[in-house]
């Protein structure tokens, strides 16, 4: 389920990747925390609401930012967008990027997520955070450069 409609690519469309489930460890913390003040009794009652209602709304939020994420790569580019308050909209050459690198700690390399950067003719540089099988996302882009 996409909310937004893709960009028109130039090229047919080889590879899309998405973000990552590990976005909503957020929420989770915050329904931790919930289950924990509605341990200390009846008075932290309304404490534990809030948290409760946090997970819910940052839940929501991330659910909305994960369905309105993409990341493609076509025959001649790859096109990102990705974000909620504020919307990154990516587009690049394949001819122009020089090299992607992937950034992934312990938990990243266990459940398969990471950082994806991509650094562009003229020392640009541009991350993104949270992708699911990022080395399977610079391969498909590193493969594809000129």
């Amino acid at each position: 389920m996409q909310l937004f409609e893709k960009p028109a690519t130039e090229g047919k469309i080889l590879y899309q990747g998405w973000m990552h489930w590990i976005a909503y460890t957020g929420s989770l913390l915050w329904f931790v925390f919930g289950v924990f003040i509605l341990k200390g009794g009846d008075a932290y009652r309304t404490t534990a609401g809030m948290f409760f209602l946090l997970t819910i709304i940052t839940g929501l939020f991330t659910f909305y930012k994960i369905k309105t994420a993409y990341y493609i790569v076509s025959e001649n580019s790859v096109d990102i967008q990705a974000g909620v308050l504020y919307r990154l909209t990516f587009e690049m050459l394949l001819t122009k990027i020089v090299d992607v690198k992937v950034e992934q700690g312990i938990l990243g390399k266990h459940f398969d997520y990471g950082t994806v950067v991509i650094f562009g003719v003229g020392g640009t540089r541009d991350t993104f955070n949270r992708i699911a099988a990022p080395n399977k996302l610079r391969r498909e882009i590193v493969d594809r450069i000129p």
